[in-house]
C-alpha cells in the first residue's frame, strides 16, 4: 500500500501517507457513514474519499483505484477535501514517515 502511496505521490509522499493515516489508519474498507457530501453520504477507502467524487463508491475499496482517484482529487483541489489535513491531524503521522 506504502509503495502504490509513493508511486502516485512521488512529490508529497510523506504527507500523503499522514493524510491515508489519520483518515483510515491504512484500512483498505474504512467507510464512514457520518460525513455528508452535497446529497449523498459516506467516505470510503484508504483515502476517505467522499460519495461525491465518485458515482460506485464500492470502487473505493480497492486501494489502487483509491489512490489514483485521491491524486485526481489532490491535482484538482491540494489537500483541502481532507479533513485530516484541514484540521491538522495528519501532522502526527508525518515524523513517522521520514
Amino acid at each position: 500500500m506504502e509503495k502504490l502511496i509513493r508511486k502516485y505521490f512521488p512529490d508529497d509522499y510523506a504527507t500523503a501517507l499522514a493524510v491515508a493515516k489519520a483518515e483510515s489508519g491504512l484500512r483498505p474498507n474504512a467507510t464512514n457513514w457520518k460525513d455528508s457530501h452535497r446529497g449523498c453520504t459516506g467516505s470510503f477507502g484508504i483515502f476517505q474519499i467522499g460519495c461525491l467524487h465518485e458515482v460506485d463508491p464500492q470502487v473505493l475499496y480497492d486501494v489502487e483505484y483509491n489512490i489514483k482517484r485521491a491524486r485526481q482529487i489532490y491535482d484538482s483541489d491540494g489537500w483541502q477535501p481532507w479533513g485530516a489535513y484541514t484540521d491538522g491531524s495528519y501532522k502526527k503521522y508525518l515524523a513517522q514517515n521520514n
